[in-house]
């Protein structure tokens, strides 16, 4: 299934170690970023979590107790072996 470029940057991000938190009742999600400038936390809306999440590339790190709270995903080994495969995929 192919998956939008958005989608495949999140995985990517993720591979990075950048921050990403879905609701428990898996609706939306946000990237957790920091202004260098001002040391305030600027959350960044990343829908394309969900869709990720369906598909088993992503996983919450801990169940979700609460549908309205947000919870820390990782990516898979799934997602991990997908995100090898489209970069292999890249380099042709």
């Amino acid at each position: 299934m192919p998956y939008s470029a958005t989608s495949q940057a999140i995985l990517r991000a993720m591979n990075d170690g950048r921050k990403f938190l879905l609701r428990g009742d898996r609706s939306h999600g946000c990237q957790i970023r920091y202004n260098p400038a001002t040391k305030q936390r600027e959350d960044r809306t990343a829908l394309s979590l969900i869709p990720l999440e369906r598909a088993g590339l992503i996983e919450f790190e801990s169940e979700p107790l609460n549908p309205n709270r947000y919870y820390s995903v990782k990516i898979t080994k799934k997602g991990l072996e997908h995100l090898a495969e489209n970069d292999a995929t890249a380099q042709k």
